[in-house]
């Protein structure tokens, strides 16, 4: 707060970009890597030397990498809808601050 009375315009925004830009970016980049790993597994099943549970390993590490991109996903939806809110919240203070 100002002497005046008046709101002093948030320094928030800056923080809100990087909590935007970990969203956008880096869950959905973590959904791809666990992705990319699970399916890494899954072919290793595949190329093991004649086990019988190989189908089942195989659908393990296939439902493993689901997991993470679904996660990925959830991440990166839910961190958009809060940076959006944020940045909704700290856009109408600074109008009323002005």
């Amino acid at each position: 707060m100002t002497r005046g009375g008046g709101a002093e315009p948030s320094r928030a925004g800056p923080l809100f970009c990087i909590a935007a830009g970990i969203a956008c970016l880096g869950a959905p980049l973590l959904g791809v890597a666990g992705t990319v790993w699970g399916m890494i597994r899954a072919f290793q099943t595949l190329g093991a030397d004649g086990d019988a549970r190989a189908p089942d390993d195989l659908a393990n590490a296939i439902s493993l990498s689901l997991y993470s991109t679904v996660a990925g996903a959830a991440v990166f939806v839910l961190g958009v809808a809060l940076t959006t809110i944020g940045f909704t919240w700290l856009s109408r203070r600074n109008r009323r601050a002005i």
